[in-house]
Formats: structure tokens, C-alpha cells, sequence
């Protein structure tokens, strides 16, 4: 869709310009016309028309009458509506914060450093630049597959069929599934590559920004990279109240795997957000620590020089010591502040806890057989 988009726009006369290293979805909403608000509205516009246009076919065409109650009508709008969240959001950490962070890293890296070479290969290699988003991409497709044809019941009253394997409409949902699928695996992806891209920043020689505007030694973007990984797991819950009322269809062990998965989806948005997190207090713990050894050997070295014969000019040098000494050890060890705390606990906890409780009471008012 991208690629169309774009040559229309150079046939009106407008050069769009995209990045090889993007995915599909950030490319064809950079294709967009408009600020970048306008491309988020845009990007969400352009992928939620064709879901509204099914939905109101098979309101209007299929049903008569419409066979799902209000829970599950609810829960449905809520699963559709991530349509118009998740790709601004992928386009927006691949477009926005990903390259920040290349920025900001490659200002803090001691040049020439050895792995600067690597973290520039590993950002522009795309999502699929380690090995292991490709293997995870092919087993989440095929388990989004597989759980579109475990969810027979409900696909059945959605769009009114008793032989749904002989409904062409059947295998337009399940083009439409697997397309959200992979739209979903793109944000996994995206969030491997941060860890990675930040194992990699902390590998390498880094300045000594004891002064840094940050007062993490200039690291605190780190946080900011962890944080919207967070929120872009936080659209993911759009989906739950629906997974939770197509598992109590399949009887009470299909919901219990169901509940399981909304917990294996919530500890991994949250390890999404503590490892780069982890990582970087690892960093600045050992960067303390040489820093504040090289003080203490120059310090040292002065005091012994010094101790026979000393004048005001020593004083003011072991005053200035004092002062870097303690501002070395007033740095943080973790690069968060309460406003990004805040966030993640509403993100992470606070969103995932409400969205189970909303997806109880939808389940226990599901007309699902």
C-alpha cells in the first residue's frame, strides 16, 4: 500500500522519502501526506476503513438478526479499535524513537569506539536484523492461525454461516487476522531490537558526561526508549476482553490458557521495559565506579606529592576534587524519574489490571455456547 501511495503522490508532484530499514506499516504511513500528527491520524484512518466497511457489511448484509450480545459486540469494537492505535504507534517507534536513540548514542560514544560500527549495522538492519525476530515471527503467525480456527463459535455467529469453510467471507476474516498478526509481531520485533540496540550501547566506551543536562551521564533516554516500548505493549490489551470471551467458548480450560496468555503478555511488556532499564543501571554503576577510582588515584597521588609543602593552591585543587567526588556519587544508578514511573505503573499495571476485570465481567455475560 505504501509503494501506491507514493507514487501517486510523485505523479501530483510530492517526493515522499522512507528508510529501507523500516517495516511495511511505517513505510506506507511516512508515505502520508501532513505533519505528523496528520500522518498518525492518517495512518489509523487508513487502516481501520476497510475493518468498519466488513463490520458494516456484515451488519447490514449478513445478519438477521445480529447474533452476538452486547459483551461480545463490546469486545469485538475493542479488539478492531487497536487497528486504528497499533501501526501510528509502530510507525511512530520506528519513524521517532528508534532513530533518537541512535542519535543520542552516537553522541555519547568515545569516538572512534569499536562498536560503533556495529550499533550502526544492528539500527539500520531493520526489525528482522537479529536472527531471532524472524523464528519468533513465524511461530506467532502460525499461532495466530491456529487461534483464529480455535475461535470457530464465535467467527460462526459473527458472520451468521453454520459451513463456515465454505463462506468466502470466512476467508476474508482470516486474511484480515493474519494481517493484524503481523502488525502485532512487528511491535514484539521492534522491542527485541531495542534490547539489543541498548546491550550493544552499553558495550561500548562511553564519555564521561559527569555534567550531562540529564544527570544520568547523559543516559536518560534510555528510559524514554523503555517507556514507549511499554506504552506501545499498553494498545496490546485492546485485545484481551475478546481472547477472554473466545476461551470460555472452548470450555474452562481454553479460558484458563487464555488468562495464562494475558499473564505471559504482561510479564513480557514489563521485561521489555526492565531490561534496556537493567542494563543501563549495570552501566552506570561500573562508569561510577571507575570514575570515582580515577579521582581517588589522582587525589592520592596530589595528597602525597603535596603533604611537605602545602599552600592555598593545593587546597583549591583538593576543594575541586571534593566537588566532582561528590557529584560523581550524587548520580542516580537508574535512568528513571517519577514522571516516567508514573507512567509505567499505569501502562503496565494499572491498564493490564483493568482491562482483566472489564474482560471477567464481558466473559460472564457472553452468550457463547
Amino acid at each position: 500500500m505504501g509503494s501506491l501511495i507514493r507514487l501517486f503522490l510523485r505523479l501530483i508532484g510530492f517526493n515522499i522519502h522512507v528508510r529501507n530499514h523500516w517495516s511495511g506499516v511505517t513505510k506506507t504511513i511516512q508515505s502520508l501526506p501532513g505533519s505528523p500528527g496528520t500522518k498518525l491520524f492518517l495512518g489509523g484512518l487508513i487502516h481501520i476503513l476497510p475493518v468498519v466497511a466488513l463490520l458494516l457489511f456484515i451488519y447490514f448484509v449478513r445478519s438477521n438478526p445480529w447474533r452476538l450480545s452486547i459483551e461480545e459486540t463490546a469486545a469485538l469494537l475493542g479488539a478492531c479499535s487497536w487497528i486504528v492505535a497499533g501501526p501510528p504507534q509502530v510507525w511512530y517507534y520506528e519513524s521517532k524513537i528508534l532513530p533518537n536513540f541512535a542519535r543520542e548514542s552516537r553522541l555519547l560514544m568515545e569516538y572512534p569506539s569499536p562498536g560503533m560500527e556495529r550499533l550502526r549495522r544492528s539500527f539500520l538492519g531493520g526489525p528482522y536484523v537479529i536472527r531471532v525476530n524472524i523464528y519468533f515471527t513465524v511461530i506467532w503467525m502460525l499461532l495466530v492461525v491456529v487461534g483464529y480456527f480455535a475461535s470457530m463459535g464465535f467467527i460462526e455467529n459473527l458472520i451468521v454461516s453454520d459451513h463456515p469453510f465454505q463462506d468466502w467471507l470466512f476467508y476474508i476474516l482470516l486474511l484480515g487476522v493474519v494481517l493484524v498478526g503481523y502488525y502485532t509481531s512487528l511491535g514484539f520485533c521492534n522491542s527485541f531490537k531495542a534490547i539489543y540496540l541498548t546491550h550493544l550501547l552499553v558495550k561500548c566506551d562511553l564519555k564521561s558526561n559527569i555534567y550531562s543536562y540529564d544527570g544520568v551521564l547523559g543516559l536518560s533516554f534510555v528510559g524514554k526508549l523503555a517507556l514507549q516500548t511499554s506504552i506501545m505493549f499498553c494498545t496490546g490489551w485492546l485485545f484481551a476482553p475478546l481472547i477472554v470471551i473466545i476461551g470460555q467458548s472452548n470450555g474452562p480450560r481454553a479460558l484458563l490458557v487464555s488468562y495464562l496468555m494475558l499473564a505471559l503478555y504482561s510479564i513480557c511488556q514489563i521485561i521489555s521495559f526492565m531490561t534496556p532499564i537493567y542494563l543501563v543501571h549495570r552501566k552506570l554503576r561500573d562508569s561510577k565506579r571507575l570514575l570515582i577510582r580515577r579521582f581517588d588515584l589522582t587525589a592520592n597521588r596530589t595528597y602525597v606529592s603535596n603533604i611537605l609543602r602545602w599552600c592555598e593552591a593545593t587546597q583549591r585543587r583538593f576543594d575541586f576534587y571534593e566537588k566532582v567526588y561528590s557529584r560523581i556519587r550524587s548520580i542516580p544508578s537508574w535512568p528513571l524519574n517519577l514522571d516516567t514511573v508514573v507512567k509505567l505503573f499505569t501502562t503496565s499495571i494499572l491498564v493490564p489490571v483493568l482491562v482483566t476485570v472489564v474482560s471477567t465481567y464481558l466473559k460472564g455475560n457472553a452468550n457463547l455456547p
